[in-house]
């Protein structure tokens, strides 16, 4: 994989990212908890730490850190749209918002988007170079 297409992979995970955690964060799918409100700010971050990463000419620990908590925090969301399908999500009496499984295809994208650009980079870890 060439370099520019290893940034634009980057690029493309941080830009979803952050806009997930702009849906969650700004309740696009209705009024939701604190804690999903603090989960979509935290997305956000990671995803412009991302692309800020792309700069970053060393991938060391810490981006690989953050690689792996990108991917460990699109598991709770993964599984709970696949448990909700089908209900509403509030606390309120009514709301129109249904879930939906098809709500989890974005944290799966970036899940997977993580695991491509940590394969490479312990792919190229692993190669010598001359």
């Amino acid at each position: 994989m060439s370099l520019l297409v290893f940034r634009i992979i980057i690029f493309v995970t941080g830009i979803i990212s952050i806009m997930l955690g702009y849906s969650y964060s700004h309740e696009l799918f209705g009024t939701t908890e604190a804690e999903v409100e603090q989960w979509g700010y935290c997305a956000q971050v990671l995803g412009f730490i991302m692309i800020c990463l792309i700069f970053n000419a060393k991938w060391e620990f810490f981006p690989r850190l953050l690689l792996y908590l990108n991917m460990l925090i699109q598991i709770p969301p993964i599984i709970l749209w696949f448990i909700f399908h089908g209900s509403t999500i509030t606390d309120w009496t009514y709301s129109p918002f249904i879930a939906h499984w098809a709500f989890s295809i974005p944290h799966i994208l970036i899940f997977i988007l993580c695991l491509v650009i940590l394969r490479h980079l312990n792919k190229s870890a692993l190669t010598p170079s001359h």
